[in-house]
């Protein structure tokens, strides 16, 4: 299980995922459109480094290069299937898990 973080406030994240953690979800995603997104994923590695921390809604390469650049993550989600994303994340071993409605979506972008 895992535990989504849209738009927490950054003094209430860490407390948050403790009681988290202890219900064992260790596994959170911070959305990247989320005020403070890159502080608060610093924050959780910081303070829980046995979690795994990712970064959601990652819509374009730019914004990947950017959050990998300055936090250490576990993981990523993307809404879409972004075909640089897809690339960049594959050549860096970036753990991608990109969104879909339908299956084919998934499987086109594999060939």
């Amino acid at each position: 299980m895992f535990k989504l973080f849209r738009n927490i406030d950054k003094s209430k994240i860490v407390k948050t995922a403790e009681i988290l953690i202890n219900n064992n979800i260790n596994a959170f995603e911070v959305s990247y459109n989320s005020h403070d997104a890159i502080k608060q994923i610093k924050l959780l590695k910081e303070h829980y480094p046995n979690a795994k921390i990712g970064a959601g809604t990652i819509l374009n390469i730019e914004d990947l290069k950017k959050i990998t650049s300055e936090t250490e993550l576990d993981f990523i989600f993307t809404p879409s299937i972004n075909e640089e994303v897809l690339k960049y994340s594959k050549k860096n071993n970036i753990n991608l898990i990109p969104g879909v409605f339908r299956s084919e979506e998934h499987t086109s972008e594999l060939q």
